[in-house]
């Protein structure tokens, strides 16, 4: 899905090889999406939802500080840290991930006060606290793939690829998973819809930046907070600077 991103004159080749991959990972039984309420336990890891995860665990003494954002975003009863908390998402990015209008488990279980706008908001996606008090470890595994990202990855192959129907399925299954609406082809734009799932569902995780990379929306100020014009991408601006100067 990077490469097509990129590579124009085989996009069709690309998404369809991602499709079919996604969809094997599907039909093959072996993954399956737990309850919202169940994501403290998708988190810690091993579960049938993770396809591949670094494991976090102080008691194998593999321990990282501040590797997940809610060791940035969560105050007092989840950690001993006072009222505030280092972080927040600001109320117009959050509300244009979960329109507060509409139904949302991932939006009512992975946050505290999610429009209140200031240092009060807690993100809860990220609890596994080993140690609440002095160095604040967390023992979320880092999730590099797992289903629920799989499954919208598929959904996007398919929609470019011009297989709604299967692309709709597959989108509709990590909303019914979310207590979500399902998809209505008479009010939404199924890449955008699909697009704006990826941020809804794998918030914190990793994907966003790349997500809007790889599709070219990183141009668009219509949908992204800081967004580069054509021509700074061009130049590479969504890449990691590297200072060109010698020594």
């Amino acid at each position: 899905m990077w490469a097509a991103g990129f590579d124009k004159s085989n996009q069709s080749r690309y998404w369809q090889d991602a499709a079919q991959k996604c969809a094997a990972i599907k039909n093959s039984g072996e993954f399956e999406l737990l309850p919202i309420e169940e994501s403290k336990r998708l988190f810690k890891g091993k579960t049938k939802e993770s396809i591949f995860e670094f494991e976090l665990n102080r008691n194998y003494g593999n321990l990282s500080r501040y590797v997940n954002l809610g060791q940035w975003m969560t105050h007092s009863p989840i950690v001993n840290y006072g009222a505030n908390s280092d972080l927040f998402f600001t109320a117009p990015l959050m509300e244009r991930i979960y329109p507060p209008n509409l139904p949302d488990k991932r939006r009512d279980t992975w946050f505290y006060l999610p429009y209140i706008n200031n240092q009060t908001f807690m993100f809860l996606k990220q609890i596994n606290v080993a140690d609440p008090t002095g160095d604040w470890i967390f023992e979320d595994n880092l999730m590099i793939f797992r289903y629920a990202d799989v499954l919208l990855l598929g959904a996007e192959a398919l929609a470019n690829s011009g297989n709604n129907t299967e692309a709709i399925n597959m989108l509709n299954m990590v909303r019914t998973r979310a207590g979500a609406n399902l998809y209505n082809p008479g009010t939404e734009n199924l890449s955008d819809a699909i697009f704006w799932e990826r941020q809804k569902e794998l918030i914190g995780e990793g994907h966003r930046w790349y997500d809007f990379v790889r599709t070219g929306r990183v141009t668009d100020p219509n949908q992204a907070i800081t967004y580069l014009t054509q021509e700074q991408f061009d130049r590479g601006a969504w890449t990691w600077p590297i200072d060109q100067r010698p020594g």
